[in-house]
């Protein structure tokens, strides 16, 4: 009588040494696959307010004066090519329309609420590129 051919597998304990090896690796890249997330969706803040730049200048040719409110590539509160809500736009111009300041600052509820070195981006009619972190300190040159 032929003995049954043994079937292939795993044991319990390779099966237990390999998820172990898979939870170390991952708990070694996740915070730095989190860092990339954070710089890339800093990018889409940044180029936002680039075009927001270039809206006001457009408008300031036409106009001889700065937008008061967000031009629509902005969006109503959320980045152009990120999710919504990442970033929250603002502009602040001057009473006689002859500069504004426009900010990109981190949604509390969005995705980018624990990059806390680069909270807020601004740009002015100068082209000044500012960023403060969560204690409002600048930190431009981390962050632009």
């Amino acid at each position: 009588m032929a003995r049954p051919s043994p079937c292939g597998g795993f044991t319990l304990l390779e099966l237990l040494i390999s998820v172990g090896i898979v939870g170390v690796l991952a708990s070694l890249t996740l915070p730095s696959m989190s860092l990339v997330l954070h710089k890339a969706r800093r990018t889409e803040a940044r180029a936002a307010l680039l075009a927001i730049q270039h809206a006001q200048e457009r408008h300031y040719l036409d106009h001889l004066r700065y937008a008061d409110e967000l031009p629509p590539t902005a969006g109503s509160g959320g980045s152009r090519a990120g999710a919504p809500g990442d970033y929250t736009f603002r502009i602040e111009t001057s009473r006689d329309g002859q500069h504004y300041v426009a900010s990109a600052t981190v949604s509390p509820q969005g995705r980018q609420r624990n990059d806390r070195p680069c909270q807020v981006f601004q740009v002015d009619a100068l082209g000044r590129q500012r960023a403060f972190d969560a204690d409002g300190r600048p930190t431009a040159e981390r962050c632009w």
